[in-house]
């Protein structure tokens, strides 16, 4: 019975060794939605119980050119969807400063029944937090003839301050330039241009978004 008993014992040891074990190996990317003070606490004035970002905590996600069936294109993002563009004065927590030089311009245009106009805005849309940067996507809304919209890419430290940036998708008339952008699984980022074309990049640990194709 003894010698059964320590035949048993050896057999769990070694059942837990290499259950750790495979556990070590199986990597998985943990994504945690959670509040970072002085950061993403941010609120609308007028609406402080409003949050700026949706809160999304799985990859990947996707924008397409799509059209107003596709639910995911940046046409049904961008004139379906009810949100509300930045406050003014909090327009400097999420922009470059090169941004910021632009951001309150306006333009004239008769067809609005307020004709003067903000010639680009600024819209939050979703807020990934994961355990070393924040990932944020922005949508921007210029004035040109025809549709200028882009969904910015952006990744902060946690005190907001600005790591790396890429446009993940846009549709832009007045640069002639369309394309789509998907996050994978691995934070890796795929840009599909509409002549068929596609650019990659990988959001490293750091935050930095690094072209690799």
């Amino acid at each position: 019975m003894r010698k059964i008993k320590y035949v048993l014992i050896s057999l769990l040891i070694i059942t837990t060794v290499f259950s750790c074990k495979n556990k070590e190996n199986t990597k998985t990317v943990v994504v945690e939605s959670k509040k970072i003070d002085n950061f993403s606490d941010i609120y609308y004035k007028d609406s402080p119980d409003r949050l700026y970002f949706y809160e999304i905590e799985r990859l990947p996600h996707g924008f397409s050119l799509g059209d107003f069936q596709d639910y995911n294109s940046i046409l049904y993002l961008t004139e379906s969807a009810n949100i509300v563009p930045f406050d003014d004065e909090n327009l400097k927590y999420f922009l470059t400063a090169e941004e910021m030089k632009t951001a309150f311009d306006t333009i004239i245009d008769s067809t609005y029944t307020e004709p003067v106009i903000r010639n680009i805005e600024y819209y939050p849309y979703e807020r990934l937090v994961t355990d070393k940067y924040v990932i944020l996507i922005i949508n921007s809304r210029g004035n040109c003839t025809g549709r200028g919209y882009t969904f910015s890419l952006r990744t902060f430290d946690f005190e907001g301050e600005l790591i790396s940036k890429i446009d993940l998708a846009k549709w832009h008339d007045c640069e002639n330039i369309y394309h789509s952008g998907f996050i994978m699984p691995d934070f890796s980022v795929k840009i599909k241009f509409d002549n068929d074309s596609i650019v990659k990049y990988k959001i490293q640990d750091n935050g930095e978004i690094i072209k690799t194709i």
